[in-house]
């Protein structure tokens, strides 16, 4: 009922044209323990035309994970998403519905989308050192490794890690050995690369592949690398944004059912959005109306709580943080700033105190603080909390590291090359502070299931040492017992990734046949292998580009799916 309760209020006020509002969304929004299996319902004032609503104009990103296939169905005004995959443990999702999606009388929906978070295992904020991994290759000086994401590049579910290197104008790459380490990387120089900083993910093209962009501090280019699915990232383009990029973020501001980047420069004291197209390419930036700024970093999240994703957007030399309301067309305009404790280097946005509103944490770089502005879902702040840190704070984040559902703080320091990390408590109290030292300059941390045991691990970033640290969450696999194994079941049977040959064991639990699909990440047939039985099958997968693909089996009214990852 907590999830009705609180989206009653959603949309209280219609945007525009539009009167189609929402009135009830199941995860309630910046939900911070969100079962990883669990599907998301969306209920609007009125019915939908049920024709109108694909699978592509529902789009779930997991922010490690990428995009998360499964299937869409519509009862009158309800609007439910069933995914095909479990959400990766303790992961930002974000849903986005196209505003292609009309009433039954055919008015359109807008521009909608909600964020969540998947729940996170037990776990401990003590993690255990796992040791480093340089990011310089043999005989290489620094190259200055400032940020980095952990997504799953390759398809096999665990998370790779992206750095950008500001001093050689790249990004390497960091495969995931299958048990949450790293050693060897590969190289992806960036088009355009000038100082490359703050990097975020997406699905620029929709292939279900993640691809990259990334900030250029040292110019006024975004550069975007499009990912193939086996690890690599072929293609690749930039886009003039404003001078010294220092802040970007990933959404679809117009609902046309593409990501867009939004983007600030500092030096330029300009916000711009560059609108996606189908094939991964972009628009020409087009400036958001917003002055008196000296934009740092950005943060994506429904602020007032009307349905349409909004940001906030760290303001250095103004010493705060300006709150940027979406339309739901494309469109943003100032709503808000808040005073900062300090020039604000980043900035995060989730659900801290557990009240249904999304808030936002932002470093104060130079008084070794950190603020916390308690979000009111009406577009407002509440209020303000202070958090310790170090000496020149440059990055912060949010996740549950203990398990507890709450959002926990870390802040890379630095001068005083450490990480401070902060356990919140109910009532917006904070516990123990733990502080985490690197060799010579934190610059970045990571919270996410590197070793995909179901609890958040750390990895962090020393930029004057070019290293990143692993630390191991040991708490406890999972929050709740595995489920039982089914009767139907279709199993990896050979080398993965697969190459010219995918061997995999078909078990119907009893039925005389079953039928065998290949889709692609997002649903859409690739092939009709036809009917199969029980036993082994070797598939002839040498004419399928490499890529991630699903098997689905069904049989008996019950479906099972794989995914399956080809390489060459």
């Amino acid at each position: 009922m907590r999830a009705l309760a609180l989206a009653a209020a959603l949309l209280a006020l219609p945007v525009g044209a539009q009167s189609l509002t929402v009135v009830a969304t199941s995860p309630a929004m910046n939900a911070t323990s969100v079962a990883r299996t669990s599907p998301v319902t969306i209920t609007f004032s009125g019915a939908l035309d049920a024709a109108t609503v694909t699978p592509a104009r529902v789009r779930v990103f997991g922010r490690w994970s990428g995009p998360v296939p499964g299937t869409v169905d519509v009862s009158g005004p309800a609007l439910t998403f069933t995914p095909s995959r479990p959400y990766q443990a303790g992961e930002h999702v974000t849903v986005q519905l196209g505003a292609a999606i009309t009433a039954a009388d055919g008015e359109s929906i807008g521009a909608r989308g909600m964020t969540f978070w998947a729940a996170a295992g037990p776990g401990t904020l003590d993690q255990t050192s796992r040791g480093t991994v340089a990011v310089r290759r043999a005989g290489e000086g620094n190259v200055v490794t400032y940020g980095g994401i952990g997504i799953d590049v390759d398809g096999d579910r665990f998370n790779d890690f992206v750095v950008s290197n500001e001093a050689t104008g790249d990004v390497r790459v960091f495969r995931n050995d299958g048990t949450g380490r790293y050693s060897n990387f590969t190289v992806v120089p960036l088009p355009g690369g000038a100082v490359p900083s703050p990097l975020e993910s997406g699905d620029f093209n929709g292939d279900g592949h993640l691809d990259v962009a990334v900030a250029n501090v040292g110019g006024d280019r975004v550069s975007v690398v499009l990912g193939d699915g086996a690890g690599g990232f072929p293609t690749g383009a930039s886009y003039v944004a404003g001078q010294n990029v220092r802040g970007i973020a990933v959404l679809d501001a117009d609902g046309d059912g593409h990501d867009d980047l939004i983007s600030g420069h500092r030096v330029g004291r300009t916000v711009g959005l560059h609108s996606g197209n189908a094939d991964g390419t972009f628009e020409p930036v087009s400036l958001v109306p917003v002055t008196g700024v000296s934009p740092y970093s950005l943060a994506v999240a429904d602020f007032d709580e009307d349905g349409r994703l909004d940001v906030a957007m760290a303001s250095f030399d103004e010493q705060a943080v300006v709150i940027l309301r979406s339309d739901g067309a494309g469109g943003f305009a100032e709503s808000g700033r808040l005073a900062a404790s300090g020039r604000p280097w980043m900035v995060a946005a989730g659900d801290v105190d557990r009240d249904g509103h999304a808030d936002v944490v932002a470093t104060g770089s130079n008084t070794s603080r950190a603020n916390i502005f308690w979000g009111d879902g009406a577009g407002g702040f509440s209020g303000v909390s202070v958090l310790p840190a170090g000496s020149l704070v440059i990055a912060i984040d949010l996740g549950d590291l203990d398990g507890d559902g709450d959002l926990d703080v870390i802040s890379s320091n630095y001068s005083s090359r450490e990480w401070v990390l902060t356990e919140t408590l109910p009532g917006r109290a904070y516990g123990a502070v733990r502080r985490i030292p690197a060799t010579a300059a934190a610059s970045c941390m990571t919270l996410h299931d590197r070793d995909d045991d179901g609890d958040l691990d750390m990895t962090g970033i020393d930029e004057r040492d070019d290293l990143i640290f692993l630390f191991e969450n040991t708490g406890a696999v999972s929050t709740t017992p595995p489920p039982a194994t089914p009767a139907l079941r279709l199993d990896l049977a050979g080398p993965h990734p697969a190459r010219d040959v995918a061997s995999v064991d078909v078990t119907l639990g009893g039925e005389a046949d079953g039928r065998l699909r290949v889709t692609d990440p997002l649903g859409r047939l690739v092939a009709d292998l036809g009917l199969v039985v029980d036993g082994r099958l070797d598939l002839d997968v040498s004419g399928y580009a490499p890529g991630v693909y699903v098997l689905r089996l069904d049989a008996g009214g019950a479906t099972q799916t794989l995914l399956l990852t080809i390489a060459r």
